[in-house]
């Protein structure tokens, strides 16, 4: 007879979230269905179904902010030109108060050049308004 040792956690237990984290990474990032299975091969999570599927969610969107999201606004130097931002372009608004992936989604309808000849500011049409913000504040997203 064979007998296999499962341990139970409660789904809010601190060493579940880092047992999903590591099959999910062990296992190249399979889908849930499959780390759930691999999970109850040798632990009994209480609640899992959800806990996993809660988990990758999470898991996805945090290597969407910290790996496409920043490299939207690169930092360049002052003195190498940029593309510029044209009408039409879709851009993220930058706002302090709120997290990246709560900005607003917004349309250019216009732009506001400097003394220098260089666009400084933008009109940028959302949903329901029209903001008038410095193109430091827009992340423009990849046209293709």
């Amino acid at each position: 007879m064979i007998v296999s040792i499962r341990y139970c956690y409660r789904k809010k237990d601190h060493l579940v979230d880092i047992l999903i984290d590591y099959f999910h990474v062990l296992y190249l990032h399979t889908g849930p269905h499959l780390l759930l299975s691999l999970l109850r091969q040798r632990y009994w999570i209480l609640a899992a179904r959800s806990t996993v599927r809660k988990r990758l969610v999470q898991s996805f969107w945090n290597r969407w902010r910290v790996e496409y999201l920043n490299s939207l606004q690169i930092r360049q130097k002052w003195n190498t030109p940029s593309c510029p931002v044209t009408k039409g372009t879709l851009v993220l608004i930058m706002q302090d108060n709120i997290p990246p992936l709560q900005w607003p989604l917004g349309l250019i309808e216009e732009t506001f050049p400097g003394k220098d000849g260089v666009n400084r500011v933008a009109l940028v049409r959302c949903k329901n308004t029209a903001y008038k913000r410095p193109i430091v504040k827009l992340c423009p997203l990849p046209q293709q």
